[in-house]
């Protein structure tokens, strides 16, 4: 068994579970929320008062997992789309280092990564396009100081669009040619993640209005997932084909209802496609974390 721990800017997803190639089993999940003040971009604020409650809610869920493998799903890291000339694999991560402190006038202490997404010509230029992440070196510290703190090792540090990407690969929603969007709503946020031909294209995070009102927050949604449907024609006049719905949000398939009413976009469940494609059980809430646990 592996653990995997989503950190949000509110709330943790602690996952325990088997994962193989042609199947995932899930052992024991939990889940809490804490003071949105102990996170910024800058990490964890008051490491040993995070050190605490995970160790607290660590003994709750009853793991004896010692190793863990981390998602970033706050403000900590910063993402950011970026074209870069196609060079040698040797000299990318400089090229993606150097765009990035140029377009965000980022310091020498930031941390980067990067997943190439495509190929693409730019005036006859060929060019990779990337998305490139960054991270303060001091907040991963804050992390790796908390979970030692709390007994706990970190094997991975991965990030949410990662894990999304590699779940719509895993269970072959991304085998299209057509464009789709991964809607994850949360908890006062939405994300909303484009893909093309199975490739991914970009994220656009939404935060909702703490109205109380369902029916206002789902009148949200529709409004922000239309508004990323009338953007992918000024990329091309394919339109979106259909959307998938994950996260944790109560009201996943009145969302989907009212977006296919709305918008004339057909939708479905993560849950849903997990369990016809694999026969595997799989809750909305736990993608992000068990993403993170998967290999590609």
């Amino acid at each position: 068994m592996s653990l995997a721990i989503e950190i949000k800017s509110n709330e943790i997803i602690m996952v325990e579970a088997k994962v193989t190639k042609s199947n995932i089993q899930v052992r024991s999940t939990h889940s809490f929320e804490f003071n949105e003040n102990l996170i910024n971009q800058h990490g964890i604020v008051d490491v040993d008062n995070f050190a605490m409650v995970l160790s607290s809610q660590l003994n709750q869920m009853d793991t004896k997992e010692k190793k863990c493998n981390v998602c970033i799903n706050n403000s900590s890291i910063i993402y950011r789309e970026i074209l870069v000339p196609k060079v040698d694999e040797k000299r990318l991560p400089f090229l993606v280092r150097s765009e990035m402190m140029s377009a965000l006038h980022l310091t020498p202490e930031y941390l980067m990564d990067f997943i190439p997404l495509e190929e693409v010509e730019k005036d006859g230029n060929p060019m990779y396009r990337v998305l490139a992440v960054a991270i303060l070196e001091t907040a991963i510290e804050s992390y790796v100081t908390a979970f030692k703190k709390a007994n706990l090792k970190i094997n991975t540090l991965d990030t949410a669009s990662n894990s999304i990407i590699k779940m719509m690969d895993e269970f072959n929603v991304s085998n299209t040619t057509a464009q789709f969007i991964v809607a994850d709503l949360q908890k006062g946020q939405l994300k909303l993640y484009l893909f093309d031909e199975g490739i991914y294209v970009l994220t656009r995070n939404t935060r909702l209005s703490a109205s109380g009102d369902e029916q206002s927050e789902i009148d949200e949604i529709v409004e922000s997932i239309s508004k990323m449907s009338q953007y992918t024609f000024t990329r091309n006049s394919k339109g979106i084909h259909t959307i998938v719905y994950t996260g944790q949000n109560a009201n996943l398939r009145q969302v989907s209802e009212s977006v296919e009413q709305s918008l004339n976009i057909p939708g479905r469940l993560f849950s849903d496609i997990v369990k016809e494609v694999k026969s595997i059980e799989l809750d909305n809430k736990y993608v992000n974390a068990v993403g993170v646990l998967l290999r590609k």
